[in-house]
């Protein structure tokens, strides 16, 4: 009869001890994902970010080069105007 009481006794550290391993396992594993996600969307802002600043840069280079554009328009037409004032 003791003997068995002993057996019962170890069953539940037994048991106890496996699910703690598991539940460790879990959690690492939940970890490493959560890490992984995090990784992910660093890289994902990152792209976004080099996206939107490189969309930023040519339309930059679109304006400075449309607005060069309209003002050796803009002196076509003023040059004459200018002058004939002068006189």
């Amino acid at each position: 009869m003791a003997q068995k009481g002993k057996n019962t006794a170890k069953e539940p550290n037994s048991s106890i001890n496996i699910n703690y391993i598991s539940t460790d396992a879990g959690v690492e594993s939940l970890f490493n994902v959560h890490f992984q996600l995090t990784n992910l969307g660093i890289v994902l802002w990152q792209i976004i970010f080099l996206k939107v600043s490189y969309s930023l840069y040519v339309y930059c280079l679109a304006f400075l080069c449309l607005q060069e554009k309209l003002n050796s328009e803009l002196r076509k037409f003023t040059r004459p105007v200018l002058h004939q004032m002068k006189i």
